[in-house]
Protein backbone atom coordinates (compact mmCIF):
# COMPACT_ATOMS: atom_id res chain seq x y z
CA UNK A 1 0.00 0.00 0.00
CA UNK A 2 2.77 2.73 1.02
CA UNK A 3 4.37 2.21 -2.13
CA UNK A 4 1.53 2.64 -4.14
CA UNK A 5 0.20 5.85 -2.96
CA UNK A 6 4.19 6.87 -2.76
CA UNK A 7 3.91 6.58 -6.83
CA UNK A 8 0.43 7.98 -6.59
CA UNK A 9 2.22 11.37 -5.40
CA UNK A 10 5.26 11.39 -7.40
CA UNK A 11 3.24 10.90 -10.65
CA UNK A 12 1.01 13.70 -9.22
CA UNK A 13 4.25 15.87 -8.67
CA UNK A 14 5.49 15.45 -11.92
CA UNK A 15 1.81 16.69 -13.64
CA UNK A 16 2.01 19.03 -11.68
CA UNK A 17 5.09 20.27 -12.40
CA UNK A 18 4.25 20.25 -16.20
CA UNK A 19 1.16 21.84 -15.94
CA UNK A 20 3.56 24.56 -13.93
CA UNK A 21 6.14 25.02 -16.83
CA UNK A 22 3.47 25.13 -19.22
CA UNK A 23 1.60 27.88 -17.39
CA UNK A 24 5.18 29.55 -17.27
CA UNK A 25 6.31 29.08 -20.45
CA UNK A 26 2.92 30.40 -22.70
CA UNK A 27 2.88 33.89 -20.87
CA UNK A 28 6.43 34.06 -22.05
CA UNK A 29 6.36 32.59 -25.64
CA UNK A 30 3.07 35.16 -26.31
CA UNK A 31 5.66 38.30 -25.08
CA UNK A 32 8.14 37.08 -27.49
CA UNK A 33 5.70 36.72 -30.18
CA UNK A 34 4.48 40.65 -29.22
CA UNK A 35 7.53 41.75 -28.95
CA UNK A 36 8.85 40.13 -32.18
CA UNK A 37 5.69 42.33 -33.93
CA UNK A 38 6.46 45.48 -32.51
CA UNK A 39 10.57 45.14 -33.22
CA UNK A 40 8.95 44.44 -37.13
CA UNK A 41 6.66 47.72 -37.04
CA UNK A 42 9.42 49.71 -35.54
CA UNK A 43 11.58 48.46 -38.11
CA UNK A 44 8.63 49.47 -41.00
CA UNK A 45 8.05 52.88 -39.46
CA UNK A 46 11.96 53.94 -39.61
CA UNK A 47 12.01 52.24 -43.56
CA UNK A 48 9.20 54.38 -44.26
CA UNK A 49 10.73 57.71 -42.36
CA UNK A 50 14.49 57.25 -44.37
CA UNK A 51 12.19 57.10 -47.74
CA UNK A 52 10.17 60.57 -47.27
CA UNK A 53 13.18 62.11 -46.06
Amino acid sequence: MMWNNNDRMDTWAWSSMLVLSLAMTMPLLWYAKRLTEAVETIAENKEENMLRA
